[in-house]
């Protein structure tokens, strides 16, 4: 383990040291999962990121589908799935009600 030293605001020590008494943990636990939860965070939003760049590239170059399409498309899979929900709710609203068809 690295011993790393960091100058923290006062609210942050004192959020820190409370949050710390409250879950019975060490201060530098608490700053530990942090920043461990920061970095995920990050790391998720950057691999989104990337996965974002050709879609947006082939958006770019003309290769989409017609918003009518994806709803119809949409529409026959909830149906398939659940033969019993009434197709208008989605088509009008874009989602569902939850009410059966009669």
């Amino acid at each position: 383990m690295t011993i790393t030293n960091i100058d923290l605001q006062d609210e942050l020590e004192q959020s820190v040291a409370q949050l710390a008494a409250k879950l019975k943990q060490s201060r530098n636990w608490v700053i530990n999962e942090a920043v461990k939860e920061f970095l995920e965070q990050r790391s998720f939003e950057e691999q989104r990121w990337q996965e974002t760049l050709p879609a947006l590239a082939s958006v770019k170059n003309g290769d989409s589908i017609a918003a009518a399409k994806v709803e119809s498309w949409l529409a026959g899979e909830v149906l398939r799935s659940n033969p019993h929900h009434n197709n208008d709710d989605f088509l009008h609203t874009g989602s569902y009600s939850g009410s059966a068809a009669a």
